[in-house]
């Protein structure tokens, strides 16, 4: 994607949720005219690193997994550059290039996946790197999850924590319906973020239980309208977090591309 923006010199940041799904070589996160932030640095086994053209190319010692989602952080200064990941401190290294914001994927991008990618024009600290991880980790992806139906084998509930924006959970066509997150242990939840097929929930709660059985409403929505609802301000304690459909919004079923779910 072009952003034509001008090139930032340090000190900056970036920070992005990356999903590499296929390997590649010399392969671009965000690119300029002058320099790259790289997925799969040149002549490396897929290292990430940072090239300034016609100088050098610059890798850290790590590789980002393929098929799992990791928040990926590059902290530059005029004398280095620190690479996080998962809000840990990987490594720095003694070279540092002006923030490339030409675009985003560049002419080799990367195969897979981006989410909230943010810039900054200075320096984040650590701390500052660990509580932007946090704020944003899904305590749903990749958990163990039930519904009430599915539509067909084709949209399992799995589709909808899977971390894959093009699989989706499609439940049978009556009220009510269900979709339940095992979190894997009693967690604070704070945010829910749903994004609905065209299919979606008119009216529906967002529950919280300690046994799977017995559960509390943390939040009711009425007249919903599909696309992405973004519950923030959530107050409620659980291991198992239900989405209970009880009127859709259309003539078909529930549909979900992904349920997150922020929690301490």
């Amino acid at each position: 994607m072009n952003v034509a923006g001008s090139d930032v010199a340090p000190p900056w940041t970036v920070a992005t949720w990356v999903r590499r799904e296929v390997a590649g070589t010399d392969t671009q996160l965000m690119r300029g005219w002058n320099s790259a932030i790289k997925v799969e640095q040149n002549r490396t086994t897929n290292k990430v690193g940072i090239t300034t053209y016609g100088v050098g190319d610059y890798a850290f010692d790590y590789t980002l997994p393929l098929n799992q989602w990791t928040h990926l952080a590059l902290v530059a200064t005029p004398t280095g550059t620190t690479l996080y990941a998962d809000g840990q401190a990987v490594q720095t290294i003694p070279q540092s290039i002006a923030l490339p914001r030409g675009a985003i994927g560049g002419d080799r991008a990367f195969g897979g996946s981006l989410d909230e990618l943010r810039i900054y024009d200075e320096a984040l600290s650590a701390a500052q790197v660990s509580a932007l991880h946090a704020a944003y980790s899904d305590v749903a992806l990749g958990q163990p999850v039930t519904a009430s139906s599915v539509e067909t084998a084709a949209f399992p509930a799995s589709a909808a924590v899977d971390g894959i924006a093009s699989t989706r959970w499609s439940s049978v066509r009556s009220d009510p319906q269900w979709l339940r997150i095992d979190l894997g242990a009693t967690r604070s939840v704070q945010r829910v973020r749903l994004t609905w097929e065209a299919a979606y929930a008119r009216d529906y709660q967002v529950q919280v239980s300690a046994d799977g059985t017995t559960y509390t409403t943390i939040r009711t929505v009425v007249g919903g309208d599909g696309g992405v609802d973004d519950l923030t301000g959530l107050s409620g304690s659980g291991r198992y977090l239900r989405i209970l459909g009880t009127a859709r919004g259309t003539t078909y079923g529930y549909s979900l591309w992904s349920a997150e779910v922020t929690a301490a």
